[in-house]
């Protein structure tokens, strides 16, 4: 029998004990209510279950008693209506509320039924709230990163365009910050993916904890995040980018590692910088890449000249894949001298891109670039094999043994087959290890350092020697240093430059030769140009230093006639 006829003959024959059994023991919660009073007549066990309340309780009271208040009484939603079961037909997605104060999703079919000559209004509630659930977390993920949770690409640029409308037309303006981690592949490629993941997330509530009310922070895949920030000016924007680099910069535990992590960050900004999402993602983008180049670690604004350094990047990467097949890269070596005699006792290969039109193409716009796109990778396994190739063949022609010093990209360094490959090169050019000389910059080894300890002491194993480069410039803990399997530490050519006019660079610089000295490794100075700095670093008792006072960087056939001639530094009489 259908319900609603059921229900009629219940009302019709009230003392038939059949009919009222068939009613109360129903699955679907029923009630029912007067449909001129609101009253309610009567509810089964399973409105009972529902809500909590007895059928003694309800009965007499108005029907919304079972709905949760509005939050706006200016709008006829559920909660305030009281003719919600009015319309034959009628399905409703509404709440009810408990009795002890749990609101409850429910979906209400509403008809009514003729009774006795009064027409009572009938509501069949069915629970959906895990289905309610269910659509809330698939809306949820729809719009947000299941890493982070935080806002995914989709939903920034919803509420970027909302943003947008709302500023049309009036002085408001909308900041756009890209920020994409530096390095982060090292990490997730060398620690593993869950350290990577993990270090994702706390960059992402770091970026959450100091954004505004108000503001769009989101993820838009892998080690890229973009916040969106309404009514900020550049000056505001700028301050606040700097303020995000320093806490990315903030060292964070994943497990037994401890991660030091910077970032790049590009900013555009609204009227000026693009009309709408896509616009101003390609700008900040393009401001992105700006950063890297400029060094990383810092934040560079949109400007219309960056277009078309992206458009020349582009062309220049093309060229650089085909650089190697097509032998353009060329090495050359800068003499390393020993200060005590002024001998040379070493050098370092620096590997030079010849570009068929462009000409000698500077390392610090094609170095970046192949790190950026993975380039660097096989660049330096060349650069590995070439200086091994060039060592064997000066050895051949009876020149003193020197050592040669590589340096490793940070890709390089994470990379699990690079013994083997240092290895390899070794034995096929017939060379013994202490010929190779390998160069790891400070901020790589403490990207990671307790991975790096692992590294360095399996490329120990190799028997090369290791020195730590660029000392000074990044965020050595002594206490990794010491454990660093490392045999010498080079000093940065930014304290070289002003040590024999800056006392902070010249105190650095004693600290560094004085800490070598202590932890029994040699020292080398980057950079030196000047006899003040060469007499500033002799008295320090560096081992030995590298620039142009002695040479530049040279072919390897200048090199084998430097060493031919047996030239030296020629030190000035005091």
């Amino acid at each position: 029998m259908p319900v609603v006829p059921l229900l009629e003959s219940i009302y019709r024959h009230a003392d038939d004990c059949m009919y009222r059994t068939i009613f109360e023991d129903a699955t679907t919660a029923i009630a029912l209510a007067d449909a001129e009073t609101g009253e309610l007549r009567d509810i089964n066990r399973a409105m009972e279950r529902l809500v909590g309340w007895s059928r003694a309780e309800l009965l007499g009271r108005p029907q919304w008693v079972l709905h949760p208040p509005s939050r706006d009484s200016r709008t006829s939603s559920p909660g305030c209506s009281r003719h919600r079961w009015a319309a034959d037909g009628q399905v409703i997605e509404a709440q009810v509320l408990t009795r002890r104060g749990d609101v409850v999703d429910v979906e209400i079919k509403a008809s009514s039924l003729q009774c006795n000559s009064r027409r009572l209004l009938v509501g069949f509630f069915s629970d959906i709230t895990e289905r309610r659930r269910q659509e809330r977390e698939l809306r949820h993920q729809a719009a947000h990163d299941s890493l982070t949770g935080l806002a995914n690409r989709l939903l920034a640029e919803e509420r970027t365009a909302r943003l947008l409308a709302l500023a049309r037309g009036s002085d408001r303006c909308v900041a756009m910050l890209l920020i994409d981690l530096d390095r982060f592949k090292i990490v997730n490629d060398g620690l593993g993916h869950a350290v990577g993941d993990a270090l994702l997330r706390d960059i992402g509530a770091r970026l959450a904890a100091v954004a505004r009310s108000g503001d769009t922070v989101a993820r838009l895949g892998g080690d890229e995040f973009m916040i969106v920030m309404r009514d900020t000016h550049d000056e505001a924007a700028t301050d606040f980018g700097n303020r995000l680099l320093e806490t990315i910069k903030r060292p964070i535990r994943v497990g037994t590692h401890e991660l030091t992590m910077t970032a790049s960050l590009g900013i555009a900004s609204y009227p000026k910088d693009g009309a709408n999402f896509a616009e101003m993602y390609r700008n900040a983008d393009a401001a992105m890449y700006g950063a890297k180049a400029r060094g990383r670690n810092c934040l560079e604004h949109y400007s219309p000249e960056m277009n078309r350094r992206t458009a020349d990047r582009l062309d220049l990467e093309g060229d650089l894949r085909r650089a190697l097949e097509r032998q353009e890269l060329v090495l050359h070596y800068q003499p390393k001298v020993r200060l005590r005699d002024g001998r040379v006792v070493g050098a370092e290969a620096l590997v030079r891109w010849s570009h068929p039109t462009r000409g000698m193409v500077s390392p610090m716009e094609f170095i970046p670039l192949a790190e950026e796109t993975g380039l660097i990778v096989p660049i330096g396994q060349w650069v590995i094999e070439s200086a091994c190739a060039q060592i064997r063949d000066w050895v051949a022609a009876g020149l003193p043994e020197v050592a040669v010093a590589v340096n490793l990209s940070a890709l390089q360094f994470q990379s699990r087959d690079l013994p083997r490959q240092i290895a390899r090169a070794l034995d096929a050019n017939g060379l013994s290890a202490r010929c190779l000389e390998l160069e790891v910059t400070e901020s790589v080894a403490m990207a990671a350092p307790e991975e790096s300890i692992r590294v360095l002491a399996e490329l120990k194993a190799v028997g090369v020697r290791i020195w730590l480069d660029d000392f000074g410039t990044g965020y050595s803990s002594l206490a990794y240093l010491k454990r660093f399997p490392i045999d010498g530490l080079k000093i940065d050519r930014s304290f070289v430059d002003s040590i024999a006019t800056d006392p902070n660079d010249a105190t650095i610089a004693r600290m560094v030769i004085a800490l070598a000295r202590e932890l029994k490794m040699q020292v080398v100075a980057e950079g030196v140009e000047t006899w003040e700095q060469f007499s500033f670093l002799s008295r320090a008792r560096c081992d030995a230093m590298q620039g142009y006072l002695f040479s530049e960087s040279i072919l390897a056939e200048d090199f084998a006639r430097l060493l031919t001639q047996g030239r030296r530094l020629a030190v000035p009489a005091p």
